[in-house]
């Protein structure tokens, strides 16, 4: 047998092989781009925040040709974030596609609905408050905790419409000129929708905001190192209007 007959022979089972491997790293990217195409437009896709370890499916979803005017609109969200972004487009079949355990497409039915964190899941400065993992709350001591914020970092997303968002916080011992700040910022922290200082016995500790926009927000508890404070959870809401009596 000649050269060209041994490279014959041994490509044969090489090629075979090789395209083997690509049917099997591709065959999600492959069946998610049939689902896709086969959906009813105008349709909007969540693709999970995961994805980015996914190369083939990354690379097969990413692109919206048409920017927002897309007829399949792709968008890379959470979980927690699906029912509040489907929300600001009403127009669209709303579908998440879903990796594990099978590839596929589920729908996204349903209005935005409470959101909330508990202390324990959120971000703190270092330093400032320690953990009870078992009642996921956090707690700031004086003289144990240096001032900082005691939950920030926290960005649920939220169409337009009125809120409230209730702290579950209790504190003692807290003096007036240094008091515990619970705040609603957006834009990454550069705008207030509601700020509220708290000190002494009882107060209020809840801020109600409405958003004119589709947006992330962000509620903060800043610890000024007086007293103690704890804080189990920050729930947002939103605030349905009384229909007026008939």
């Amino acid at each position: 047998m000649g050269i060209t007959g041994w490279i014959l022979y041994f490509s044969i089972p090489y090629g075979l092989g090789h395209a083997r491997d690509l049917r099997v790293r591709y065959a999600a990217s492959w069946k998610v781009a049939s689902l896709v195409d086969a959906l009813p437009e105008p349709a909007l896709v969540f693709l999970p925040e995961e994805l980015d370890a996914e190369p083939g499916l990354r690379i097969n979803l990413a692109l919206n040709e048409r920017g927002l005017d897309s007829p399949v609109l792709r968008l890379q969200a959470r979980a927690e974030d699906y029912r509040a972004l489907a929300e600001t487009f009403p127009e669209r079949t709303v579908y998440a596609l879903q990796v594990e355990p099978v590839v596929d497409l589920t729908p996204v039915q349903g209005a935005c609905e409470d959101v909330s964190r508990i202390a324990a899941n959120s971000q703190h400065f270092r330093g400032t408050g320690e953990n009870d993992l078992e009642a996921g709350s956090r707690t700031a001591e004086a003289g144990r905790d240096a001032p900082g914020f005691l939950f920030y970092g926290w960005y649920p997303f939220l169409p337009p419409g009125t809120y409230e968002c209730r702290f579950d916080l209790r504190w003692s011992d807290v003096e007036e000129d240094a008091p515990v700040r619970i705040e609603i910022m957006t834009h990454l922290g550069k705008q207030s929708l509601g700020t509220r200082d708290l000190s002494g016995g009882l107060g209020e500790t809840v801020l109600q905001f409405t958003l004119e926009d589709a947006l992330q927000i962000e509620p903060r508890v800043y610890y000024h190192g007086s007293g103690s404070v704890t804080l189990r959870e920050v729930r947002v809401r939103r605030v349905v209007p009384e229909e007026p009596e008939a």
